[in-house]
């Protein structure tokens, strides 16, 4: 799960004129927009379970493409010794890739 920051231009609401805004992003789906100028902020809220969903099917569909891709680019080799390290260190990625999420989700303010 990833989380943008992002600075734009926007028509704001509450100051009637166009100011500075900042956008936050989780994924690719806008969770709040912040005047810079009055600070009004407008939340919008995501499916949180859908996102991460989302995320973990595209990642299984592609993963014997990528792992085609890693083969053909290392050789068969250099391929085969680094699996054994890969698949015992699978579970502590696992683990750091779900602190994360959690750390974004307690920062847009999700359980």
């Amino acid at each position: 799960m990833r989380r943008q920051k992002m600075n734009t231009v926007l028509l704001c609401r509450t100051c009637g004129k166009e100011t500075a805004h900042e956008l936050e992003y989780v994924n690719d789906a806008m969770t709040r927009a912040t005047c810079l100028e009055c600070g009004e902020t407008l939340n919008r809220s995501i499916d949180v379970i859908e996102a991460l969903s989302k995320e973990m099917i595209a990642r299984l569909l592609t993963k014997p493409n990528r792992l085609r891709d890693e083969l053909r680019s290392q050789g068969k080799w250099r391929f085969m010794i680094a699996l054994p390290y890969r698949v015992t260190s699978k579970p502590y990625r696992l683990y750091r890739e779900l602190s994360e999420n959690m750390r974004v989700l307690r920062s847009i303010g999700r359980p």
